[in-house]
């Protein structure tokens, strides 16, 4: 996988191929950016054009490792990777010996884990001229672990590279930054996140450009949204909502009941439900697309707030956002949905209550 493939900025490439091409390379580097960058794959293409076994203009590079001779296939002297050497495979398959992935244990990295890797950096590589240490949620580190950190970076191997990964920079200490090369990721263009998503999973434009604009230009979001039940549970919000927008308060309790049983998919749901009534409010503008998130289903939606005035719209998102807070403070699940389901009704949240009241779960 050359970085042609690799989903991020073109100047993000450009400058790690410069550094590679120069052989200067940092002991320290920093990957950041907003969550659902794609940080990992980053960091593993750069460990891949680091230790590339293909050599352009070597005889050396053998057949075996390379698999086969390609004529232009791309190598160090440009800071580009083959993709298909011993160490490339290796490393896209992350069983590289000299490559390694390192995570928090629960909600923070533990010191020893930390101590470990100080010990593995001091020992020379086992098949390439360096070692590389990537380390996810780098944000996620007491004070302790931190300090630990710093010293080994403070004290670094010569044969030894360190990428920091984290969606929250804020979170790193300023001695860690300081020693750190810092790279900053955005999310692709939209135009391209359009594209690759059309080609990876197979879907319609404006499916993909919902996806999209529903995860906000990030392109790791986006695929959790594509390969799990996001769109799914949207549809069918879709299709409960025309029921219930005109319908009985027993249709409202039979609707939320059934929502109700999972907790984490109420969430979801009220998710989707606060972007669906997002385009609703959008539709009572002009008619331009551009406002929308759910393009692909502007008929529906346009269909399901038909007559509602902006006001009640509004309400409903705004006791959709309450609902989400609800959740969190472990109130009932049924009486949270049935609440903001009399919202989207237009009726009196009041009527939404059982003769108990909102109850803990």
């Amino acid at each position: 996988m050359p970085w042609s493939d690799v989903q991020v900025g073109d100047l993000v490439k450009e400058a790690l191929c410069r550094l590679v091409r120069s052989g200067r390379l940092a002991g320290t580097f920093l990957f950041y950016g907003p969550p659902g960058s794609a940080l990992e794959e980053l960091a593993f293409a750069f460990a891949s054009a680091i230790l590339c076994e293909r050599k352009v203009g070597q005889a050396s590079v053998s057949v075996a490792n390379c698999q086969a001779e390609t004529p232009g296939l791309p190598g160090h002297a440009d800071g580009d990777f083959c993709g298909i050497c011993r160490a490339c495979r290796h490393i896209r398959e992350r069983i590289h010996p000299d490559v390694f992935a390192l995570e928090p244990e629960g909600a923070f990295y533990k010191i020893d884990t930390l101590r470990t890797m100080q010990g593995m950096a001091a020992l020379l590589p086992l098949e390439a001229e360096r070692k590389i240490f990537i380390l996810r949620q780098a944000d996620r580190m007491r004070q302790e672990a931190a300090n630990s950190l710093l010293k080994i970076l403070e004290e670094p191997s010569p044969h030894s590279i360190f990428i920091l990964l984290t969606d929250n920079v804020t979170g790193i200490l300023p001695t860690i930054l300081s020693r750190s090369q810092r790279v900053r990721l955005s999310p692709p263009p939209l135009d391209r996140l359009i594209e690759n998503l059309m080609a990876s999973k197979g879907i319609s434009k404006e499916a993909a450009e919902s996806l999209a604009r529903l995860a906000g230009g990030q392109p790791g979001r986006a695929e959790e949204m594509s390969d799990g039940t996001w769109m799914e549970r949207r549809d069918r919000l879709i299709a409960l909502l025309e029921k219930i927008r005109h319908g009985s308060r027993l249709e409202i309790m039979h609707g939320s009941q059934a929502l109700s049983r999972d907790r984490a998919g109420a969430r979801e749901t009220l998710e989707a439900l606060l972007s669906l009534i997002r385009d609703g409010l959008a539709l009572t503008l002009p008619d331009n697309p551009a406002f929308l998130l759910n393009i692909d289903r502007r008929k529906e939606i346009r269909s399901l707030w038909h007559g509602a005035e902006s006001d009640q719209v509004i309400q409903a998102f705004e006791t959709t956002v309450d609902a989400l807070a609800d959740l969190d403070r472990n109130l009932n699940v049924q009486n949270v949905l049935e609440t903001v389901f009399m919202a989207c009704a237009g009726r009196s949240s009041v009527e939404s209550m059982s003769p108990k009241g909102p109850q803990r779960a």
